[in-house]
């Protein structure tokens, strides 16, 4: 085979395995099967056989026939047979599987094990290890299903950054973060999960306070029962005591109170500013800890593109950071908006509208699934789902 030949068969195989990526799993909605389309036009690229399917990913795709789990490959191809009771999505070359006999391992893109050994569960690889649980204890192995961290937990999680929160106990579990040595960077000793964002995570333990990412203390936190994680460099705190009662406010990065527990309700930060509600009324604090929008209504969403939906009377309708009202309250479900438009419902059936609030595709849909992505949606009329395109035009 000449070079040049060669090259072009490369680069077919390449170009169908990047199409194949963005292949995405669909349920028919009359059958209830299963198929694949193409987001970026919708067409059915397989159609609906299966009982379940995940997309694809890195040419192949995991679905269930007749209760069993396989592969298949861009044109439907069985590629893994169904032999498996569960099928996860490849990633780095390898995907979870569990065979017949309830045993766990991984496998690579032909069906061959990466290793011999056989466990309870195996989560997907994550830097280069995986959690795996074997006689009802949780460690760490590589792709050659060495064991890099004892199985010395009751729980364990993906790594991160280096990180990966595990646990131990029963009933009453605790819980720490190790490094991918397995040591201990933050003691096993909090009652939730210490998920980290944007440096810092919450101990939830019998001091309570915030550490950084080496474990280390950044500021004690115990006048609250809960601190959420940060997002734009700002917390929700909690100081309730009373099961069913909130106390929600905000704390910056330093630990500094900007907002006092005064809340019933308080979001996460987007763009600025943080929704908050008392006695039934919502609003936005700002970073400086001053309530920017009073609390005056029903519900609210999050700041998104300089916008947010907020109700009133039972409409929905959008503002700006000043409060002012850009589209009026006239909506029973308002949408984020994506590429520039949102879907809304109206008496009943959906459309979408632009950030000035003008109608371009009329209001005639019974839902949608997805909203804008690379100028496609998928959107549902009398009992089918198909595509449109920005102008409303099915595809």
């Amino acid at each position: 085979m000449n070079k040049r030949l060669t090259l072009t068969v490369i680069l077919i195989g390449f170009s169908s395995l990047v199409l194949a990526q963005n292949y995405r799993a669909f349920e028919d909605l009359k059958s209830g099967k299963w198929g694949f389309e193409d987001p970026l036009n919708g067409k059915v690229v397989i159609q609906p056989k299966y009982q379940f399917a995940y997309s694809f990913t890195e040419g192949l795709a995991s679905v269930q026939l007749n209760n069993l789990w396989g592969y298949v490959n861009a044109k439907g191809e069985e590629i893994i047979p169904f032999k498996l009771t569960f099928a996860g999505s490849f990633t780095n070359g390898s995907a979870s599987v569990t065979d017949e006999n309830y045993q766990s391992y991984h496998i690579d893109k032909t069906g061959k094990p990466l290793y011999l050994e056989k466990y309870e569960v195996v989560f997907e690889f994550f830097e280069g290890l995986a959690a795996a649980k074997k006689n009802e204890a949780w460690g760490y192995i590589d792709k050659t299903g060495k064991t890099i961290i004892p199985f010395n937990f009751d729980d364990a999680g993906n790594f991160k950054y280096g990180k990966a929160i595990v646990g131990l106990g029963g009933a009453e579990k605790k819980f720490g973060v190790i490094n991918k040595q397995g040591k201990i960077l933050v003691p096993i000793t909090s009652n939730s999960k210490p998920y980290f964002s944007e440096g810092l995570a919450f101990i939830d333990d019998a001091k309570k306070v915030i550490v950084d990412t080496l474990g280390k203390v950044a500021f004690p936190v115990n006048q609250y029962t809960f601190v959420y994680p940060f997002r734009e460099g700002m917390a929700v705190t909690d100081k309730s005591e009373q099961e069913g009662i909130k106390l929600l406010g905000y704390i910056n990065k330093q630990g500094k109170v900007l907002v006092p527990s005064i809340y019933d309700e308080a979001a996460d930060f987007y763009e600025g500013m943080g929704s908050v509600a008392k006695n039934g009324k919502f609003g936005f604090v700002n970073k400086l800890g001053k309530l920017a929008i009073s609390l005056q209504y029903e519900a609210s969403h999050s700041f998104d593109g300089g916008l947010a939906a907020v109700q009133k009377v039972g409409k929905w309708g959008y503002i700006d950071k000043n409060g002012k009202v850009i589209i009026p309250f006239q909506f029973q479900t308002p949408g984020f908006f994506y590429e520039g438009l949102a879907a809304v419902e109206k008496d009943g059936k959906y459309g979408f509208i632009n950030k000035l609030g003008k109608m371009l595709i009329p209001f005639q849909y019974d839902d949608v699934e997805y909203s804008f992505r690379n100028g496609v949606a998928r959107v549902v009329k009398d009992g089918e789902a198909f595509y449109i395109n920005n102008k409303g035009q099915r595809l």
